[in-house]
């Protein structure tokens, strides 16, 4: 079980540092905003902060977000 969680940490973290670091422009952060549907008061509150932030900034916390992901999942693995 902790294989999986720990291979889809690291899978799904370096997909998201793939597209945030390639796919993610100025232009895509334009074009489509964050919403909070279906997330609950969370969800809302967080699409709020990453409309109102500039583009660098949610850039750098996507990269942050992907980057701790796959070291969470390292660490699952090298402490098995």
């Amino acid at each position: 079980m902790y294989y999986l969680l720990s291979i889809g940490l690291i899978g799904l973290g370096t997909v998201g540092l793939y597209v945030t670091i390639f796919k993610y422009t100025k232009e895509q952060y334009k074009s489509v905003k964050f919403t909070g549907t279906g997330q609950g008061l969370d969800g809302a509150i967080f699409a709020a902060i990453m409309n109102v932030l500039p583009w660098w900034m949610v850039k750098t916390f996507l990269i942050f977000s992907s980057v701790v992901a796959v070291f969470i999942g390292v660490m699952i693995l090298i402490t098995m």
